[in-house]
């Protein structure tokens, strides 16, 4: 093995135990403050891309945040697993605070492992904080970085999170842009807002989010209607209570997720003529929540603002027929695949709750566009190849730089 792979990660009292075996592999430190089974959307989109470039022969290393119960260090899927320390209170959200911390641990731990590694690119999700890090470490030891923004790090994306920490780290924030070898985003709404706040064109690559489109298999559906989303206000599910208000569906209706606006929404479910579940928060990759999907006749996605909503891409997968707010990122996932509803409109949901509830032919007929548009457009395979050209240009087109 060459000195570059002979590491704190290999070889006798190495912290994961064995030698790896990386001639001729892409080596990748990805940068992450959430990694499953922490966070939301971008978690299990994280895992997904870093295994994708582990089966196409890249060594991929991810440095994430600690929490109670799960290892510091670990290997999954091929993808080594490095969690530092951080105050960090819940599985589902993080705050601010919360983040800063993490800042100050990443930046510790990744700096030793660019130095012993031998990294050829740095991947951050988000440009804040993950690129504060990756944009320090690319400075100090000439490493380029990628940046995949997935929306709460982009100003003015999230009406009711992070609008103070935006308006303090704006400086920071324009050059983890300004620096970036590569940007990339998973919907043509949320690059052009990165490009507003930015204030200049800029070349953002276009790689959507996507699914094992085997993910959860088909089955008998029920009469029921599924939302999946941190219980947030913005995220809409006071609209779909409201929907089902005075309207008795004959189905029922489950409702996964956790957050802040959880005890304000099982007031509100009390009184229902429908009957609805809180089955709090569910990891994605739990054969509960599978299950909920694979009944489920219909999606709701009342969502007020989005990027590119990863569970619109399950519920495609499931073959529900969705019900989602008229959002340019919806369209983006969903073509025509759907039926949609202005932001905050409950009479449109309601209406177009009450007609696929009666019609099992267009719940049939929307299933399968949403079958079709996966294979054709959302695979893993698919996104994973787009990923390693782009790495590949990235690595290729700055080898033998040096350190600025």
């Amino acid at each position: 093995m060459s000195e570059k792979g002979a590491s704190i990660f290999s070889g006798k009292g190495g912290i994961l135990g064995r030698m790896v075996d990386t001639s001729g592999a892409r080596r990748i430190l990805v940068l992450n403050y959430e990694y499953p089974p922490l966070g939301g959307g971008s978690s299990p989109v994280t895992q997904a891309v870093c295994q994708e470039l582990v089966k196409q022969g890249n060594r991929v290393d991810v440095v994430t945040m600690a929490f109670r119960g799960l290892p510091a260090l670990e290997e999954r899927g091929g993808v080594r697993i490095v969690r530092v320390p951080c105050l960090r209170k819940a599985r589902h959200i993080c705050h601010a605070r919360e983040l800063l911390t993490w800042v100050i641990s990443a930046y510790v731990r990744a700096k030793r492992l660019v130095r012993s590694e031998g990294y050829d690119l740095i991947h951050s999700h988000f440009f804040f904080p993950s690129g504060v890090v990756a944009r320090r470490l690319s400075r100090s030891r000439g490493v380029p970085y990628v940046v995949t923004s997935h929306g709460s790090d982009v100003p003015g994306y999230n009406p009711d999170r992070f609008r103070a920490m935006h308006r303090f780290l704006g400086p920071f924030w324009r050059s983890v842009v300004r620096d970036a070898a590569a940007i990339t985003s998973p919907s043509q709404w949320l690059a052009e807002l990165i490009e507003e706040n930015y204030g200049k064109p800029l070349d953002i690559e276009i790689i959507p989010n996507g699914i094992d489109e085997h993910w959860v298999e088909e089955g008998r559906k029920e009469r029921s209607v599924l939302f999946v989303s941190r219980l947030l206000r913005r995220k809409g599910a006071q609209f779909l209570l409201q929907a089902l208000s005075d309207v008795p569906l004959g189905h029922e209706v489950h409702i996964v997720g956790e957050g802040p606006y959880r005890a304000e929404l099982e007031r509100a479910a009390k009184d229902l003529p429908n009957p609805v579940t809180f089955h709090g928060w569910l990891e994605n990759d739990s054969a509960a929540l599978a299950d909920l999907y694979r009944k489920s006749s219909i999606f709701a996605f009342p969502s007020l603002a989005e990027n590119f909503p990863v569970s619109l891409l399950e519920a495609m997968v499931a073959g529900c027929a969705i019900v989602a707010t008229d959002l340019d990122s919806c369209h983006e996932v969903l073509g025509d695949s759907a039926r949609y509803f202005a932001p905050g409109d409950v009479q449109g949901l309601r209406r177009h709750l009450v007609e696929l509830t009666e019609n099992q032919a267009a719940r049939e007929q929307l299933a399968a566009a949403a079958r079709e548009r996966i294979r054709g457009r959302f695979t893993w395979s698919r996104i994973g190849r787009r990923y390693q050209d782009l790495f590949e240009s990235v690595a290729g087109s700055t080898a033998g730089a040096p350190a600025s």
